[in-house]
């Protein structure tokens, strides 16, 4: 009894008082049901739903320049391949749109991606990824924008 008395006396626990378990709130975890609640099943299913995705005039049209160049560089097959690649970032985008560095000082709420050398302009909204442009990385944003390249 003295020796307990002592330790406490001098600031020092017991091995059993330094892992007490502290004691809850309540019975259970509170994250527990969370999932099972309505109103959390809606908000899941909106976050969960992909967004739509609508390409400009402009993104098509550099799209195909992309197709035509690799094409002609290359071959027809590597051409549709990179096209596919280029259209899972698209893809990746709908799921995670606010994946991609913030360009706004291109243009109001626009976001960049990359897949190889090619750079995916692209501004998401509540319900849409809007695809701007799809261009090159060695070609100058800060012109294109100076002349009105990524207005929609």
């Amino acid at each position: 009894m003295e020796a307990e008395a002592r330790l406490a006396a001098s600031g020092t626990r017991s091995a059993e008082g330094r892992h007490r378990q502290r004691p809850r709130r309540c019975g259970r975890r509170p994250h527990e049901d969370i999932r099972r609640r309505q109103h959390h099943r809606q908000r899941e299913e909106a976050i969960s739903r992909p967004l739509d995705l609508r390409l400009t005039d402009t993104a098509e049209a550099d799209l195909a320049e992309i197709w035509a160049y690799v094409a002609d560089d290359s071959s027809e097959a590597t051409a549709t391949r990179l096209l596919e690649k280029i259209y899972a970032v698209f893809h990746r985008l709908q799921d995670f749109p606010l994946s991609g560095a913030d360009r706004r000082q291109l243009a109001a709420g626009l976001r960049v991606t990359f897949h190889g050398g090619y750079a995916v302009y692209y501004l998401p909204t509540e319900d849409q990824i809007l695809i701007v442009r799809v261009l090159h990385g060695a070609r100058d944003a800060a012109a294109i924008a100076d002349a009105g390249g990524f207005l929609t």
